[in-house]
């Protein structure tokens, strides 16, 4: 089972910028919480089926419905501090998949004891989805050869600053490194994508007491002021990233 799991997550890695990705943070009154991220390829899965490009993904032939803690993988990760490695351990890390249905979907789950932790998190999700698909792509007959890229430079999250404190969540351009964007050779095929409204991410912040102010073109807040919602795309990113900024003071 693992193994089939694994063999999956190296789409998730190539193709997350690319697909449906959905990161909900909940906010206690005491400070803790979780962050759980789900990336949806489903509709991935089915432009392959209708172009023909889905050679090998009726080599499934089961539907995964799993669930695999991450404290299995905590010692197996490399270049870890003692404290990712604890934070690593409380996750849990789940698969939907049927090709049948065009279901594919990844979620990632991580409790958090204070709102400082999620920035760790976010890292650690990304690493978790790295390693395995390293592990994985060397036992493979046909995986591709030489080194599996690094998929961090091809994430639009590696151009934003998000800091977390108490009362206070922040997203910023990184200008400097964004005016370099045109050199990054996996971010300009990801530019390509944008154009096909590929790329889309929503972040929901569910916060312990109604938020005094919101900045941020394209945030919604709910009627209790209590839910923040950002919505932003591939197609944001490289047309106007500064429209993917956000500052929440609560």
């Amino acid at each position: 089972m693992k193994q089939i799991l694994f063999g999956l997550l190296a789409a998730v890695t190539f193709m997350m910028t690319s697909c449906e990705t959905t990161r909900e943070i909940n906010i206690n009154a005491d400070g803790k919480g979780t962050l759980a991220t789900t990336v949806d390829l489903g509709g991935l899965v089915g432009m392959a089926k209708m172009s023909g490009q889905g050679e090998g993904l009726d080599k499934m032939d089961r539907p995964v419905d799993t669930v695999i803690n991450l404290s299995t993988m905590a010692d197996s990760i490399p270049d870890l501090t003692p404290e990712q490695r604890a934070i690593l351990r409380t996750g849990k890390l789940s698969a939907k998949v049927n090709m049948e249905s065009d279901q594919f979907l990844f979620k990632v789950d991580f409790p958090f004891n204070n709102v400082s932790e999620i920035s760790h998190i976010d890292k650690l999700t990304g690493k978790v989805m790295q390693e395995a698909t390293k592990n994985q792509m060397g036992k493979k007959e046909d995986a591709p050869p030489g080194p599996v890229p690094d998929a961090s430079k091809g994430a639009v999250e590696e151009y934003f600053v998000t800091t977390y404190s108490k009362g206070l969540i922040e997203s910023k351009l990184n200008a400097e490194k964004y005016a370099a964007v045109a050199e990054n050779e996996m971010m300009q095929g990801m530019k390509e994508m944008a154009g096909m409204g590929m790329g889309k991410t929503t972040v929901i912040i569910k916060l312990p007491n109604a938020a005094k102010k919101v900045e941020g073109a394209n945030t919604t807040v709910s009627a209790d002021k209590k839910t923040v919602t950002i919505v932003s795309s591939l197609e944001d990113f490289f047309d106007d990233a500064k429209k993917m900024e956000y500052r929440i003071e609560y």
